[in-house]
């Protein structure tokens, strides 16, 4: 049995919200946006060329744009009775991280609480090309099994597209999201999910 989770709102939580914006001429409007979805989608290949990108369309320093990102990494952390579930699942299934994000991100946060190797695998869109809910990322971690729940927060963005493709669905549900359709189980937050399965499973 495979266990896929989101990251963002799921397994991470925002601690500091920090700078969205680079100090820069505004060159561009959502610039910080822009250049972001670039690095998520694929579109731009390394931290070194999002900084480049970033620094073009803020009209900021390379220094402003460093120091920006420093602070956008720091910014979400994984509460501990988190990590604890993560540890416990992964210690009794196979488990899998799907998000949009960029990976070297990613795998700095799971650096960060030692939880790297508790994931089996780590599909990120920007290596796949493609955010959910287009099925590429989900169809990687559905690989091989044939019994997957996918966790998340994000109802419409991306347990619709599990569900279609046969996932049981776990939604934690974060702000009022009427649902289009029921998913097949809700949590208040993911440090239950253990629990939950040892019930269902």
């Amino acid at each position: 049995m495979r266990v896929v989770l989101d990251l963002g709102g799921t397994v991470t939580e925002p601690v500091d919200e920090g700078r969205y914006r680079v100090d820069g001429d505004d060159e561009v409007e959502a610039a910080e946006y822009i250049a972001y979805k670039a690095y998520s989608q694929g579109m731009v290949d390394s931290e070194t060329e999002y900084l480049e990108v970033l620094k073009r369309l803020t009209g900021a320093s390379i220094e402003s744009c460093r120091e920006f990102l420093s602070e956008r990494k720091q910014a979400s952390e994984i509460p501990e009775e988190r990590v604890e579930a993560v540890r416990l699942l992964a210690d009794r299934y196979s488990l899998a991280l799907l998000t949009d994000q960029v990976d070297l991100w990613v795998y700095d946060i799971l650096d960060r609480h030692g939880l790297r190797e508790a994931f089996d695998d780590v599909v990120v869109s920007n290596q796949v090309g493609y955010e959910k809910p287009y099925p590429e990322g989900y169809l990687r971690v559905m690989e091989g099994f044939d019994d997957v729940w996918m966790v998340s927060d994000e109802l419409h963005d991306d347990l619709m597209m599990a569900d279609y493709l046969g996932m049981t669905t776990v939604w934690i549900p974060r702000w009022d999201e009427e649902p289009v359709s029921e998913p097949d189980h809700r949590l208040s937050d993911m440090a239950e999910l253990p629990e939950l399965l040892e019930e269902e499973v």
